[in-house]
């Protein structure tokens, strides 16, 4: 499971890349909707307090929960007569997609072990072998912080140059 800087990163990119215009890149509304969407999939670990048992990577962090976020984004964006409600509920939902992705590059070592991405279409697991990330300890020591400060580190090494070229690219393209 990345860190929260992680899941930032990678959707302040998702942001850059669905945004059409320098509108759309400043638009506040649309940046913290992005934002948003990157970080509720792991509201399902409150989930935890309610039943005991741990549902994270379930169905929060899949293709269908990215669809249905994205719908209820559109739909949202249709009622306030938003213009760009398409790409508004694509970015949402691309958002809230590459919350999955990145779980899916880290090295967990949470059980269940992966993500159900395919989910409705599949409840299996899926995870890449070869990790690009650090997991997250999940518990409070010295030793803990110390991993976790080196895995958030790590996440700025490796995201925020992707983060970098996507608005390079994006300002050059002159949207």
């Amino acid at each position: 499971m990345p860190t929260p800087v992680g899941h930032v990163l990678g959707a302040l990119s998702v942001h850059l890349a669905t945004a059409e215009g320098e509108a759309a890149r400043l638009d506040r509304v649309r940046v913290v909707a992005v934002l948003a969407a990157a970080i509720a999939p792991d509201l399902d670990l409150l989930f935890k307090f309610v039943d005991g048992r741990n549902h994270h990577n379930n169905e929060t962090h899949s293709i269908g929960a990215a669809a249905i976020a994205g719908l209820c984004a559109w739909a949202w964006a249709r009622w306030r007569a938003r213009v760009d409600a398409g790409r508004f509920g694509l970015a949402v939902a691309a958002a809230w997609f590459s919350h999955a992705v990145l779980d899916y590059v880290n090295k967990d070592t949470n059980p269940p072990i992966g993500i159900m991405a395919l989910w409705p279409f599949s409840d299996a697991h899926y995870k890449l072998p070869w990790p690009i990330l650090r997991d997250v300890w999940r518990h409070f020591s010295f030793e803990a912080t110390v991993h976790n400060l080196l895995t958030v580190a790590w996440e700025i090494a490796v995201l925020l140059p992707i983060l970098l070229i996507t608005a390079r690219l994006t300002l050059r393209r002159g949207h």
